[in-house]
């Protein structure tokens, strides 16, 4: 059978098949610029160069797209109305154009590349194939001018000067008409060999898809079959015109969009890692690949070649029928019969293969992890004979009743499998109830009567057999199971029957028992007695079940048995809900909150008041539910416990039995004024919100409230009392912020945590009030449109506004106009020197380094309004890793309040901050010895000491004795001790160095006291 590829556009975006990148061209050519486009490519296809055609750009690329020669050919000074290239005798105003290339190709007998572009009239131009030099240029319009226009070109015979036969070659162009042209194209021919200008014309039209193609199987004239699809990924899907072309060896496909050349291989063959995979991709298989059935690896094929035959590409192939070689849909695949056996006998397997390889040796069966056997060919065709290995090396199948395992033939030629299926040992009567029976594929029937699983069924009672899946589909539906039904909801502590719905619940025979509930509550079976009342239903008889652990329910385990042991099926885990009532409900509010379901309610019984059932209460009209009123309201807390004397305070009443609904609430009197309930501030029982009455005064006094319905009303009274007070401002500091806000400005007062709503503004702007006590409120400014905004701070608490003259300012932004340096150890603390504009007007100043997604703060200390010194962050849990000719670079900045244009300073004239590896101190080298008159300095050696710091920034103290740092290296710090020698022998003195606030190193030095200070 002859094979055909046929390639077609798709218009929407596919799937990527092919697994490997795909080597690709783009178009950087002002990107921004939507009319900057490819539009031509053209392959030379004895050197496999691509050539390309832009806007104002041509390109020369090699087979894998990478670029050797690029050729500006525009904008060009251009006027339609004008002869170019000199434009003499021209009146109208020469427009800088784009050159769009309108026609691209190779005149291989020149060995040179025609192009043709709108301006100029349309005019063409030949190019030297190398170096895309202009050879000559040809004054005659032969593309359109038009930007949206359509030309096209191709290089073919003409005519002979007689007529007769073919001709040179020649060029012919069609081009779609232009404005102001006529609307018949002449034809004519110009031989590319001359320089007769004579040029041909007929018209084509455009043809536009998108980023992505389908690859066809022709499989007869009628029909073709798609066998891959193909995304090509760039940044814009349109596909251009002539946006399609394969290679000079036909092995790949260049794919042009708008911006982007892609290369395609035609070919995927070396993803194909079975059989089935290769030749049935898409049902349909790869026609470049084939497959070795022996050797069980792709191959590529020759394009038309018919019959593996042709060639040899897999091992002893020879002709097609030795299924050695396979190019068409139909992989070997192989039919074991029994599929399935008792895992404890050896038994005699039949294997039906579809395209048995010729083998010049013999097969094997092989099973998965348990053994090998010989694999006998038989008379018919494609048949081969094998045992089952022997009993003693199969694992017992356990309680899932089978073995799955993978059986295969082996060449013994080639000592490979080439094709293999699922095979199962069965052992049917370690499966104990009717589903796991009948639902696994080893052909087991379940005996419901008997409770039995077996595969030989002859002795049971024939109505009371399931047949499992390998007989019958979906059989497990017809064994006896429990069903998902209404929740079974039980309280404790009181006998209750309940129901088991499910399906086919056998009916005991003569001489059977019938059936048990069985509930497992905390390691122990509770067993009821059930009765079956219909093949649907079994009832369960009244049992007073509990548990002890203190939760409101407990979800148990169901178990259904009939006849002592034979168990029901619960697929689904149905479970029963028992519940106890009063667990986490102490009061009669929150039992009537309880779920619907529960059927809670409070027990108002004189001698016994509790959440509970109904059946629990006596007498019965002493139980309240939820739409009773609850009697003792009790207030336990009110917030707040001071409002203004103006009013307004949303008071909130917490405490228990405070009603079902804010229409149970009749009356609020707070300190003997009424207060005026909220239905959105009311939770159930709980909490009761109202709004407070002016007072003439300032007063004290108690909240009482009265709940009640149509029948019944009830009152409390809390223990605390509210107190209606008078709010007064002394003063506020600071009184001068910046203009960007975030400065906190307490304000002290008096009662300044009364009420229930807090507001502040300042100089008429919101101040955002974030903690208040009696005597003092914290607000942080908001940004102020200009500088030098002064005004009072004034509170509004509740319905009452509290005031004075004292004035805030908002001054001028702090700004950093110099930073002493930008560079520290790992370990922070380098100490740096800012100096600034407005600095003291910020409270608290913060140094702030960003890497990742983290960042890390160190404090500053504000000198004046120009100066604060601040300390490098300690940035060790970050885990960088910096070395000192690479040091890390980070953004850092200062946080100042709201300040924002000091938060980020790396892209400014200040640069990035620096972070260098810490250093590293060697111990000391045995004695040390001085004579204490500041001659014998002391070397302390190191790495990277240097890379961040000065000598001002290290203390070195030996004892309580400073040593002076006279010189830094990389490599060593040398101090001068003081002139205070030990008096005889030595002293062990310890030596600290610091460099600012961070202790480096922590070592003893022996000092040895020179021989003539000893005694």
């Amino acid at each position: 059978m002859r094979r055909f590829l046929l390639l077609l556009f798709v218009l929407h975006l596919t799937l990527m098949s092919h697994g490997q990148d795909f080597s690709t061209f783009t178009e950087t050519n002002d990107p921004s610029n939507n009319d900057i486009r490819l539009i031509r490519m053209v392959l030379d296809s004895i050197n496999g160069r691509l050539y390309v055609g832009s806007v104002n750009r041509l390109y020369k690329l090699t087979s894998d797209l990478e670029t050797e020669e690029i050729e500006v050919t525009g904008p060009k000074d251009d006027n339609p109305d004008c002869k170019p290239p000199d434009f003499v005798q021209c009146n109208s105003t020469l427009v800088s154009t784009n050159n769009i290339n309108k026609i691209l190709v190779i005149d291989t007998d020149n060995s040179q590349l025609i192009t043709c572009g709108n301006v100029y009239r349309g005019s063409c131009e030949t190019r030297n194939m190398d170096t895309l030099d202009l050879i000559k240029w040809y004054d005659r319009q032969v593309a359109t001018t038009s930007t949206d226009g359509s030309t096209v070109a191709i290089i073919a015979h003409g005519p002979n000067n007689d007529n007769t036969g073919l001709g040179p070659n020649v060029l012919y162009v069609g081009r779609s008409g232009v404005p102001d042209e006529a609307r018949w194209i002449p034809l004519s021919s110009r031989l590319l060999s001359s320089n007769n200008n004579e040029v041909p014309f007929t018209i084509l039209q455009d043809k536009v898809g998108k980023a992505g193609f389908v690859q066809l199987k022709v499989v007869n004239s009628n029909s073709a079959l798609e066998y891959e699809d193909i995304e090509v990924v760039h940044d814009n899907p349109e596909i251009v015109q002539n946006g399609l072309l394969f290679d000079a060896e036909n092995d790949n496909i260049y794919v042009m969009s708008k911006r982007q050349i892609t290369k395609v291989p035609v070919e995927n063959c070396e993803n194909f890692t079975t059989c089935d995979d290769c030749l049935e991709v898409n049902g349909v298989g790869d026609p470049y690949c084939g497959w070795c059935t022996l050797e069980n690896r792709f191959i590529v094929l020759p394009l038309h070649a018919d019959e593996c035959s042709r060639w040899n590409v897999c091992q002893g192939h020879t002709v097609i029928s030795d299924n050695r070689c396979i190019v068409d849909f139909q992989c070997p695949s192989v039919d074991v019969d029994p599929g399935t056996v008792d895992w404890d006998k050896m038994v005699l397997l039949t294997l039906k293969l579809t395209r048995l390889p010729q083998s010049l040796s013999g097969f094997k069966c092989v099973f998965e992890t348990i053994g090998t056997t010989n694999a006998a060919p038989t008379d018919e065709s494609n048949v081969l004979t094998c045992t089952t290995p022997p009993p003693s090396n199969i694992p017992s199948p356990g309680s899932r009743g089978f073995l799955k395992v993978k059986l295969s033939i082996l060449s013994e030629e080639v000592n490979d499998k080439f094709v293999s299926t699922d095979f199962y040992f069965c052992d049917c009567d370690s499966l104990k109830t009717c589903m796991t029976c009948t639902e696994n594929n080893c052909g087991c029937d379940w005996c419901v009567f008997e409770n039995i699983c077996s595969k030989n069924v002859s002795s049971c009672k024939i109505e009371g057999v399931v047949r499992g899946n390998a007989n019958e589909a979906n059989s497990s539906q017809q064994c006896p199971q429990i069903k998902e039904s209404a929740e079974t909801i039980i309280p404790v502590d009181l006998p209750e029957e309940f129901y088991v719905v499910g399906e086919n619940f056998p009916q005991p025979l003569d001489g059977q028992t019938g059936y048990e509930c069985i509930l497992h509550i905390e390691g122990v079976e509770v067993i009821a007695t059930g009765e079956r009342e219909s093949a649907e239903c079994i009832k369960c008889r009244s049992y007073k079940y509990m548990y002890s652990e203190d939760v409101i329910s407990k979800l148990v385990t169901l178990q259904l048995k009939w006849n002592n042991d034979f168990e029901i099926d619960n697929p689904d885990n149905i479970q029963v809900n028992l519940y106890k009532c009063d667990v986490e409900r102490p009061n009669c509010g929150i039992c009537q909150q309880a779920e619907l379901k529960y059927q809670c309610g409070w027990c108002n019984n004189v001698n016994e008041q509790k959440c509970t059932v109904v059946d629990k209460c006596n007498p019965e009209d002493s139980w309240l539910t939820r739409e009773d009123i609850c009697p003792n309201p009790t207030i336990t807390k009110i917030k707040p416990e001071a409002g203004p004397i103006e009013g307004g305070t949303r008071l909130t009443i917490m405490g228990s039995n405070l009603g079902t609904n804010s229409s149970n609430v009749k009356h609020i009197d707070v300190a003997g004024l009424e207060c005026l309930p909220q239905t959105d501030g009311y939770k159930i029982a709980e909490q009761i919100q109202c709004l407070t009455s002016a007072s003439n005064g300032i007063q004290s006094g108690h909240v009482s409230i009265t709940i009640g319905n149509n029948q019944r009303s009830y009152s409390g009274v809390s223990t605390s009392q509210f107190s209606y007070v008078v709010v007064k401002i002394y003063y506020i500091f600071p009184m001068k912020g910046a203009q960007s806000g975030g400065t906190k400005v307490t304000v002290v007062g008096e009662n300044l945590n009364a009420g229930s709503n807090i507001t502040a503004t300042i100089a008429g702007l919101k101040c955002c009030v974030t903690d208040t006590s009696y005597s003092t409120a914290v607000c942080v400014t908001s940004a102020s449109e200009y500088t030098d905004r002064s005004g009072t701070v004034k509170m509004y608490i509740d319905d009452g506004e509290i005031s004075n003259d004292l004035l805030f300012i908002y001054m001028e932004d702090p700004t950093i106009l110099s930073i002493s340096r930008t560079k520290a150890f790992i370990n922070g603390g380098t100490t740096i020197t800012v100096l600034g504009h407005n600095l003291n007007i910020v409270q608290t100043p913060l140094l702030r380094v960003y890497i990742d997604m983290h960042h890390y703060d160190a404090t500053c200390k504000v000198r004046s309004s120009s100066a604060m010194l601040c300390t490098a962050p300690n940035i060790w849990a970050s885990n960088i890793e910096p070395t000192a000719e690479q040091p890390y670079l980070v953004d850092y900045g200062f946080i100042m309040d709201n300040v924002e244009n000091t938060t980020h300073l790396k892209d400014t004239l200040f640069g990035p901050f620096s972070y260098f590896p810490n250093p590293v101190f060697y111990p000391f080298d045995g004695v040390k010895e001085y004579r204490g008159l500041g001659e014998d300095p002391i070397v302390i050696m190191g790495e990277n000491l240097n890379l961040a710091v000065n000598e001002s920034d290290f203390r070195v103290m030996i004892g309580s004795e400073f040593c002076e740092v006279v010189s830094l290296a990389w490599n060593q710090l040398t101090c001068v001790p003081s002139s205070h020698p030990p008096n005889k022998g030595n002293d062990k003195r310890a030596v600290e160095l610091w460099v600012n606030s961070y202790a480096l190193y922590l070592d003893c030095v022996t000092v040895k006291a020179a021989r003539s200070f000893l005694n």
